[in-house]
């Protein structure tokens, strides 16, 4: 429709794209996975394996071949009513959590105790980290936000 391009020229947002680093694709790429349906998504990519034992359809968690560093990735708002009531939490000013997402990073902490790991969201995927700051932020390493 344009909106872009007309928020740029009123200089509302930035013209140009900052870089980013090649692993912050790369965890931009993985992330990007989550958005497929389980059975698309691939075990093996970019040299990273993706651990199945804690695949959701929002989330997915990989691990990386040769340093062995996890990274969990969170997907954003899909057309579906729970991610639109989410959206619209927001939009009320509410702060959307999501229990699946608290079960799965108590017991990636559990089989991996003391190992950080890397988290990345993607729109909605970044409330939904935010919200898990308070039980689980000092295990979290870096935090992508996309």
């Amino acid at each position: 429709m344009g909106l872009d391009w007309l928020a740029k020229v009123l200089g509302i947002i930035p013209s140009h794209k900052v870089p980013q680093t090649l692993h912050s694709e790369l965890v931009a790429y993985l992330t990007s996975q989550t958005y497929k349906p389980l059975s698309e998504r691939k075990d093996k990519t970019v040299g990273y394996t993706r651990l199945e034992k804690y695949d959701n359809a929002r989330f997915s968690v990989y691990q990386n071949d040769k340093s062995q560093e996890l990274i969990v990735c969170v997907r954003g708002s899909k057309l579906n009513m729970g991610d639109i009531a989410a959206d619209v939490k927001i939009l009320l000013g509410g702060e959307p959590e999501s229990k699946e997402l608290d079960t799965m990073l108590d017991q990636l902490e559990a089989d991996y105790p003391g190992v950080k790991y890397d988290v990345s969201g993607h729109s909605l995927g970044t409330f939904y980290i935010y919200s898990e700051f308070e039980d689980h932020r000092a295990n979290m390493d870096d935090i992508y936000f996309f």
